[in-house]
């Protein structure tokens, strides 16, 4: 599976699976994500950048996308968008609790 082994091969069983998702559903950001990571790990950024923007605009519930956002702001410096992102995504994934907090409980730490 892509989650086991993320692959960038644009020709690999994943792709195949996520273009034909999207082919049949114009809105399935899962595969829509999926498609985003291959591109990102076959080095073509903007892309990537695109498709994940892209997702986002579809839903706000994918955790991928959101997760790319979060990176995103951060990169830029945009803490009030690295926050909002928080906020979203604890809002709206059960998951992402599980990777956020972690990091949250960090950068709130005192330093010494």
């Amino acid at each position: 599976s892509f989650e086991a082994r993320p692959s960038g091969d644009a020709s690999s069983a994943s792709a195949g699976h996520a273009l034909r998702a999207l082919a049949k559903e114009p809105t399935a950001v899962e595969a829509l994500s999926v498609l985003a990571l291959q591109a990102q790990l076959r080095g073509d950024a903007a892309l990537s950048r695109d498709m994940l923007a892209h997702g986002l605009t579809l839903s706000q519930r994918e955790l991928p996308s959101r997760l790319w956002a979060i990176q995103e702001a951060a990169m830029r410096g945009d803490l009030a968008a690295v926050i909002a992102h928080y906020d979203i995504a604890l809002k709206t994934s059960n998951a992402a609790a599980l990777r956020l907090f972690p990091i949250l409980a960090r950068a709130s730490a005192p330093r010494s």
